[in-house]
């Protein structure tokens, strides 16, 4: 898929035939419809989702997966639908229920303005740091960070819940929020600014909770033998699941895919805990935390659906004071990986017009066919540029073929030139598409174990992935394509994919074993 960015200029004969005033009307309204204002794509839908378009607000009609949305156009959830939107400078935007958000114009830096007009949506970037307007102003969130922007009447809320945001106040003065950070809007009034993130960096330095009490020597007797024991304080915690869907090390940011209901994730700490014992504390929002579970080198939680934040104390003997040695976020979404990965590399036509272009990919890099606007003196040559690096082809015909892999992401200065001149200059980005499937699986549902006990798992995923299974590192052949089998451990309840990519981060994908087998 790829977008274009262009003006239109009708024939000035044509424009004076119809007269002046149709004329701007009618390029006022093609360049709203132009690929050049297309700011976002629709991702995916669950439910009723409809959207309306900048000539007819609030004409609201039915919107389907790949639909691109121009400036001005709006896009609206249900009370029991929800909707992904893809946009164009790599950050993705969930919409909750009884959501809409409306995008306005987009800037040449590559952010977009977008205004949540109702609801609740969650703003996530990929692997780039992503610049946005919003109803607080000029917003810049850093790789792999999470916002949540909420509406609701005349009052506008932004909460960071992973990574880092920075704004510009009204003094022009540019202030960082970490997560826990709450910014508010109330009826056109300046931005307010709550700086939780620092309350949960405060609370850090405070002595530990109860539960983390240091340990006290008592004396006992023992077969008549005086000695002194430890006594540990016990701890009030709720009782944790008996098994675990997901292992994840302390301190990772990931995204689980679990078709069922209920994920049990298993936290490990044996790495950063010295005495091997450890407490996970859970995200409550509004930056308060709260102790869920407790053990040595690991401790078993449940998540929820959506964003959980959690963070890691350590028990130390004697110690009351137990620090913060990680902290992390996991992202619990409903997918069963029946998107499929693409096998074979997209192919697109760009016209060497002058206009900016952007292709997204979604497996392979794409192969790009670069055709010259129209008929070029004999010997023209085109120029790539990429950065300090540019590379010069003899255009034969009236256009050169790049295979796929022969440009990678990044922005290309595309010029054709003839006996000294530059006849045009295009602007082509090739991009990961952040809203790709990262995995795509062969087995549905439940896996059977065979005789020896083990399950097998086959699929797709992105090249350039590293893919694991059960800690074992997986091979995967030139698209993409990987097989493997493992046999579970009779404390899980199935087995985890780990799928880890440059652009899109960590992403688990879950299938339940049938313990009925051997």
């Amino acid at each position: 898929m790829f977008r274009a960015h262009k003006k239109r200029r009708g024939s000035a004969l044509i424009w004076v035939a119809c007269g002046l005033f149709v004329a701007v009307a009618a390029s006022l309204i093609y360049e709203r419809l132009t690929a050049s204002n297309v700011v976002a794509t629709i991702a995916s839908t669950s439910g009723v989702v409809t959207r309306d378009f900048v000539e007819h607000e609030q004409r609201w009609s039915p919107a389907s997966v790949g639909e691109e949305l121009h400036v001005g156009d709006a896009v609206k959830t249900d009370g029991r639908s929800t909707a992904l939107l893809a946009l164009r400078d790599g950050a993705t935007l969930s919409m909750e229920p009884d959501t809409v958000v409306r995008f306005s114009t987009h800037r040449p830096d590559g952010s977009s303005d977008f205004r949540v007009e109702a609801g609740e949506a969650g703003l996530e970037t990929g692997v780039g740091a992503v610049r946005i307007e919003t109803a607080f102003g000029l917003l810049s969130l850093e790789r792999n960070s999470v916002v949540r922007i909420r509406q609701q009447g005349t009052a506008a809320r932004l909460r960071v819940d992973m990574g880092r945001a920075s704004f510009i106040d009204p003094s022009r003065a540019a202030q960082t929020m970490l997560p826990g950070d709450e910014l508010t809007v109330e009826n056109g009034q300046s931005p307010r600014l709550e700086k939780k993130g620092d309350k949960d960096a405060a609370e850090d330095e405070k002595p530990a909770p109860p539960l983390l009490a240091s340990t006290q020597l008592v004396d006992v007797e023992l077969n008549g033998a005086a000695h002194q024991e430890e006594l540990r304080p016990k701890l009030s915690l709720p009782i944790p699941p008996s098994r675990a869907d997901v292992s994840v090390r302390a301190g990772e940011n990931a995204t689980v895919h679990d078709p069922s209901r209920g994920t049990n994730a298993r936290i490990r700490f044996e790495r950063v805990c010295e005495s091997g014992e450890g407490v996970i504390e859970v995200g409550q929002g509004k930056g308060r935390f709260v102790p869920r579970a407790a053990g040595e080198d690991a401790a078993l939680i449940t998540l929820a659906a959506g964003l959980n934040r959690y963070r890691v104390r350590c028990v130390l003997p004697g110690v009351a004071n137990a620090r913060i040695v990680a902290s992390g976020a996991i992202r619990v979404v409903r997918d069963a990986a029946l998107r499929r990965v693409p096998l074979r590399p997209p192919s697109n036509t760009i016209d060497l017009d002058g206009r900016k272009y952007t292709v997204l990919y979604q497996n392979r890099l794409p192969s790009v066919v670069l055709r010259a606007p129209q008929a070029v003196p004999a010997g023209t040559r085109m120029t790539v540029k990429n950065g300090s690096r540019t590379r010069t082809y003899e255009l034969r015909g009236d256009s050169h073929t790049l295979a796929s892999g022969e440009i990678g992401d990044g922005t290309y200065e595309i010029a054709l030139e003839s006996a000294g001149k530059t006849l045009s200059s295009t602007v082509l980005r090739i991009a990961f598409d952040n809203a790709a499937p990262m995995a795509s699986l062969d087995q549905q549902g439940t896996l059977l174990r065979d005789d020896a006990g083990h399950v097998h798992l086959s699929g797709v995923v992105p090249l350039g992935s590293e893919v694991s299974l059960e800690g074992q590192a997986l091979t995967v052949d030139i698209v993409g394509r990987f097989a493997a089998s493992a046999s579970p451990s009779k404390h899980d309840s199935g087995v985890a994919l780990r799928v880890a990519h440059p652009h899109a981060g960590i992403h688990y994908y879950l299938r339940q074993v049938d313990e009925s087998g051997p």
